[in-house]
């Protein structure tokens, strides 16, 4: 199961997508937002016109840090076109929602995959990854 096999049809024709994700924190969930990222730009359509907006949370102690790796984040995207923002408003709730009319409701956000060694080839690849039990609701907002 890959980001790409799961979302790739929904963002194919999207130039904006609202990501909330309130977990959104340790090291490999933030490799699990660039893995969507680098599928957005992969299936889309559109792939020097994106525009990505996280909402997630975090300790007030920890907002500092993660403000770093955003800003880092929305630098290096710069750079590819792409217009990152994000903000830390979220909820417990997860979903997607893009400018082409979805909201793709994520049961456990983009953490979907188990831990894998540094030297799989999960690590490499999203398809050689364990997935954990998760679902995902494709709903056509009006």
């Amino acid at each position: 199961m890959t980001y790409r096999s799961l979302f790739g049809e929904y963002l194919k024709t999207a130039r904006r997508i609202d990501i909330v994700d309130p977990y959104v924190r340790a090291p490999f969930q933030i490799d699990n937002l660039l893995e969507l990222i680098q599928t957005f730009r992969e299936v889309s359509d559109h792939p020097e016109e994106l525009s990505i907006h996280i909402s997630t949370q975090n300790e007030d102690e920890k907002v500092p840090e993660m403000i770093d790796v955003f800003d880092g984040m929305k630098d290096e995207l710069q750079g590819y076109g792409i217009d990152f923002s994000y903000d830390f408003k979220a909820d417990h709730d997860r979903w997607i929602d893009t400018d082409n009319g979805w909201r793709i409701i994520l049961s456990r956000g983009l953490d979907i995959y188990e831990k894998f060694d540094r030297f799989s080839l999960g690590n490499i690849r999203q398809n050689e990854r364990r997935c954990r039990a998760f679902s995902v609701v494709y709903k056509r907002m009006a």
